[in-house]
Parts: C-alpha cells; sequence; structure tokens
C-alpha cells in the first residue's frame, strides 16, 4: 500500500506594530488572514475562504486535492 504524502502543513502568526496576520500554508499554496481582535489557532487549518492574501495557486491545488467545492474569487 503506498505511504499518503504529507502536505507539510505550517500556521504561523505575524505580528508589527500596525498589524497581525495568520499565515498557514499546504505544501506550496498558501493563504493569510489580517486579524482584529482575538484569534485563536490550532494544529488544523482555519482560514476557509475568508483570506485576505493567497499564492497564485491556491485555488488550483486545493480543487485538486478536493478541499473546495466552490469558491468565489
Amino acid at each position: 500500500m503506498p505511504m499518503e504524502r504529507s502536505l507539510g502543513i505550517i500556521i504561523a502568526i505575524i505580528v508589527d506594530l500596525d498589524q497581525s496576520l495568520l499565515l498557514e500554508n499546504a505544501g506550496k499554496p498558501w493563504a493569510m488572514k489580517r486579524i482584529v481582535g482575538f484569534y485563536t489557532v490550532s494544529s488544523a487549518l482555519t482560514i476557509d475562504n475568508d483570506w485576505d492574501m493567497y499564492s497564485d495557486n491556491l485555488v488550483e491545488c486545493a480543487s485538486k486535492r478536493i478541499y473546495v467545492h466552490r469558491i468565489n474569487v
């Protein structure tokens, strides 16, 4: 039985004096969301389709992996 390939998920919060950003990626595709107020993270991807910035290949890769049914970009 072939082993399933790991996506290499990284979740990070980036903060400076003016703003806070949540960065999530699964392999090369990534999405970033501005954090307003409080936000909690875990070991799971939490950004759905409410991102503020994303990589060029995010929608294509997510569609191929059946993570999304429909995204309005």
